[in-house]
């Protein structure tokens, strides 16, 4: 058995961080990557059995979490994961932006093999964003790119739960699961246009704890 964060989109916060147990198949084969998503789902369901659950990620069996990956994506016609990697800036001002139209994977594995970095901050179209909440900046460009896919995020709205096989959460801190919940609550809630041009009102989403996101019918009464 092996444990899983999922993400569950809740009527008064954006995401709820929930650990499920399942069958874990040992293997980095794409076979095995699918069983893990089968038997996962298999647990949700026991657990949650009128809920809708999309995995979302290139391991999924539906297309959609297939077009949901980082690495197929895009905004302002390029792939979110390189957005994402291009955008980090590290002591000594140093910003890799040529990152930006390279491809997803070749992106992150040359930022992965940098040695000595240390993030200072993230740099896109000029703006800077802050490193905390931690993941604010992937997040707030997860979000903003679905808001452009409209023709993707309309068919995401159907689902409750989202989840990431590849998404470690005791050692990795972005997740597109959790950034496709905030996208769901945020439209459900009529929200999503006035959190997405206001980057501070987008930070109350992780409230005083990263792990615990403030009541946002609460905030949305304070303005």
């Amino acid at each position: 058995m092996a444990e899983k964060m999922i993400f569950m989109v809740d009527d008064k916060k954006p995401f709820v961080e929930i650990i499920i147990d399942y069958l874990f198949v040992p293997g980095f084969a794409p076979v095995q990557r699918k069983k893990n998503v089968t038997n996962l789902f298999y647990s949700i369901k026991e657990k949650y059995p009128m809920k809708k659950v999309l995995e979302v990620s290139t391991k999924s069996d539906n297309e959609l979490g297939k077009m949901l990956s980082a690495f197929s994506l895009k905004m302002d016609g390029h792939f979110l994961e390189s957005i994402f990697q291009s955008s980090k800036v590290f002591d000594g001002n140093i910003q890799y932006t040529d990152l930006l139209d390279k491809k997803p994977s070749d992106a992150k594995k040359f930022i992965y093999n940098l040695e000595n970095k240390k993030l200072i901050c993230f740099r896109y179209n000029g703006e800077e964003y802050p490193l905390k909440p931690e993941s604010l900046f992937y997040d707030y460009m997860y979000v903003r790119a679905l808001y452009q896919n409209k023709e993707i995020s309309s068919q995401l709205v159907n689902y409750d739960i989202f989840t990431d096989i590849e998404f470690n959460y005791k050692k990795s801190i972005n997740c597109q699961a959790r950034s496709c919940a905030i996208f769901v609550f945020l439209y459900k809630n009529s929200m999503l246009e006035k959190y997405i041009n206001d980057l501070e009102l987008f930070k109350k989403i992780y409230g005083k704890d990263k792990n615990e996101p403030d009541n946002l019918f609460d905030l949305w009464k304070r303005g």
